[in-house]
């Protein structure tokens, strides 16, 4: 691969790749007839390791790269870094920011000096390892042994034991193999089996025959001499640690445990899958799924600090993303302020621009004003002669006034009887007036009657055919009719004088209402005429004194309108002497407004600099206001940025931190050291 590599940057005249060796080497071979077959040589993950946490060192021999569980964790974070990069999975660029937000991740975590197994503290140049030797164990009243045994444990070589029962049944079940085998494992965990057994009881340990199991282990760690001794009964149990020569016994059992613990360097997990290995866990790595090998690989090689770095990322992702979020509303409300301190702004603004027009039109007013004080200030006048021409102008107004109201007092005096006297007129006039028109009205009714009668007269000259003699004086009556008009029956005798006699009858009564109402009618129209004739002497009586009324009237107007003209012409004189009397005292009054006004005038305009002044101000404040608002949400905007691309940064840590990442990249280190050593 490497010649393959280096061949990429080679290019022949054509301009096409260049063979690698390699490729032209097996090219060669092939072409005379040799099967070629090429395998694939894995990478050792670490041999461009770098254990000082600070970079990538030279390549280094197979045999000589560390294990992941012998790496601090800042070392194992920029070896996988780099061989993600060296996959082409992640670029350069990439891997210098995870790796400094990683390291911050894991020295938060407490991890500066820390290995990732956990197994102590080590330095970044430096790897600590524990040398366990096993010497010798003592067993009493464990399992089958009711005496106490001890068995050597150093320098036996390979060793078969095997077992002889004599209590019956098979030869070696039961017979304490596996209790000598685990009573070492018991003395330091507490554990007879590598297995995980959930229904293990103290019984299981204890001899039939014995009230309590005990195990002494001997032997050093690091050169330093211990003794572990393990009891335990029904009822309770001890736990005894002495380590070169010290008694670190602790108060209770589980106490002393994790200082066994802590002096090994390993736990019963550990031991069960290094040391003591049961019947049932030889094959246990070849036929475990992916995820039970996960699961036993973890425990030799801890992943809880890589879960909960993982952890902790997406903690400060969700963090960096709810800070996010609040800076996104915190933005969303400075520019709400924004607006609003905009629109309080340009308020402000037009408020500046109207207190200025104002201070300026106020200074032309105030100077305008000044201009026509001194116009007038510059005009004289004497009042006091001003006011005697107003008083003589009133004396003759009064005494043309009091002669205008002596002249309508003598006319009314000559004119009260007359005026008497045409009322009197009038009213004979109406009452004859009036009698006249019922006279009317009674000779109106006299002719009608007249009329009616004749009427009457002509009705029955035609009804019965009567005939008048030339002078009127006499009538006939035609022969008489056979049957009667009247009631339509035969006349006869009597019938016909009788009739003949109520025809005359008739006749004479319609001829003497026609001289009665004509007699009526000829009085009435006397009546009419005499007092038509007395109604227009009445009427030429009225007017005569009408007429001597106007007459006196009309004198008295002529003097009447002398006089006014006279009073018109003074009032005209009393009005122009009033009205230079008022010029004078507004003459004075513009004085006295002008001294005034020059007085009032600066402290006026005054006034209108303070308000211009603080609408000015309270414009600045605002445009100040605005500005470090503006300069706020910037930064906001910033931080908020700067929070949610540390987000991202976080989610692609969490992701690099969690199973498909260091995680995957520690369990397949672990996994090709398995290989190599076996």
């Amino acid at each position: 691969e490497d010649l393959r590599r280096k061949a990429k940057h080679n290019v022949t005249s054509s301009g096409a790749p260049a063979l690698s060796a390699f490729d032209a080497k097996v090219k060669e071979l092939r072409s005379v007839g040799a099967s070629v077959e090429i395998r694939e040589k894995k990478a050792n993950p670490f041999s461009n390791r770098d254990d000082s946490g600070k970079g990538i060192s030279a390549p280094v021999d197979d045999l000589d790269w560390l294990l992941v569980e012998d790496m601090t964790p800042l070392s194992t974070w920029t070896n996988y870094l780099e061989s993600e990069v060296n996959r082409d999975a992640m670029k350069n660029s990439t891997a210098s920011v995870l790796l400094e937000a990683g390291n911050n991740i894991l020295e938060e975590l407490g991890c500066e000096t820390v290995s990732s197994s956990g197994n102590g503290n080590v330095d970044d140049n430096s790897i600590v390892r524990t040398n366990l030797c096993l010497e010798t164990i003592t067993v009493k009243g464990f399992g089958p042994f009711k005496e106490e045994v001890t068995y050597p444990l150093m320098d036996r070589g390979l060793v078969l034991v095997r077992g002889s029962n004599r209590d019956g049944g098979s030869d070696s079940n039961g017979s304490g193999k596996s209790s000598l085998a685990m009573s070492a494992l018991w003395a330091l965990t507490g554990s007879i089996d590598p297995r995980p057994v959930s229904d293990a009881k103290v019984s299981d340990v204890i001899h039939d025959n014995s009230k309590t199991a005990r195990a002494a282990i001997r032997g050093s760690i690091n050169g330093a001499s211990f003794v572990i001794s393990r009891t335990k009964s029904a009822s309770r149990g001890s736990l005894n640690l002495i380590l070169d020569g010290e008694d670190l016994t602790k108060q209770s059992a589980k106490e002393t445990q994790n200082a066994i613990d802590e002096v090994l360097g390993v736990n019963n997990q550990v031991l069960s899958r290094t040391i003591f290995h049961g019947q049932h866990t030889i094959n246990g790595l070849l036929e475990a799924s992916d995820a039970k090998l996960k699961e036993e690989l973890s425990i030799i090689v801890p992943l809880k600090l890589w879960q909960d770095a993982a952890a902790r990322a997406r903690k400060q992702g969700r963090h960096l993303s709810k800070r996010v979020s609040e800076l996104d509303g915190m933005v969303l409300i400075r520019n709400q302020d924004t607006d609003k301190i905009k629109m309080r702004l340009e308020k402000a603004n037009e408020d500046v621009a109207t207190r200025e027009m104002s201070l300026t039109d106020k200074g032309h007013e105030i100077s305008e004003r000044l201009l026509q004080l001194q116009s007038l200030e510059g005009q004289s006048f004497s009042l006091e002669e001003i006011q005697q021409g107003v008083d003589e102008a009133a004396k003759k107004i009064d005494a043309i006034e009091a002669e205008l109201n002596n002249i309508y007092t003598d006319l009314e005096s000559e004119l009260t009887p007359i005026r008497l006297q045409l009322k009197e007129e009038t009213s004979l006039l109406h009452l004859e007036t009036s009698e006249l028109q019922n006279l009317e009205t009674q000779c109106y009714r006299s002719d009608l009657s007249l009329s009616s009668a004749s009427e009457n007269l002509k009705s029955l000259q035609e009804k019965y055919g009567i005939v008048y003699a030339a002078d009127l004086s006499s009538f006939t009556i035609p022969e008489t009719p056979s049957i009667c008009p009247t009631c339509s029956q035969p006349m006869v005798g009597d019938s016909h004088d009788h009739y003949v006699e109520e025809v005359k009858k008739n006749v004479l009564d319609a001829e003497s209402m026609i001289e009665s109402a004509a007699g009526r009618l000829r009085i009435d129209q006397g009546k009419v005429a005499r007092q038509k004739t007395s109604v227009h002497t009445r009427e030429i009586a009225t007017r005569q004194i009408i007429s001597e009324i106007d007459v006196r009237e009309g004198t008295w107007k002529k003097q009447q309108t002398t006089f006014q003209n006279d009073l018109q012409k003074e009032r005209l004189k009393y009005s122009e002497k009033s009205a230079e009397i008022a010029k004078g005292l507004k003459i004075l009054e513009v004085k006295n407004e002008s001294e005034q006004l020059k007085a009032s005038s600066e402290s006026e305009l005054n006034i209108f600099r303070e308000s211009l002044k603080s609408v000015i101000h309270n414009r600045d404040v605002l445009a100040k206001d605005l500005k470090d608002l503006s300069a706020g949400i910037k930064d906001i905007e910033s931080e908020r940025e700067d929070a949610r691309s540390d987000g991202a940064l976080m989610t692609i840590s969490a992701e690099n931190f969690g199973a498909r990442g260091v995680q995957t990249f520690i369990l397949q280190n672990t996994v090709h050291a398995l290989q190599l050593a076996s």
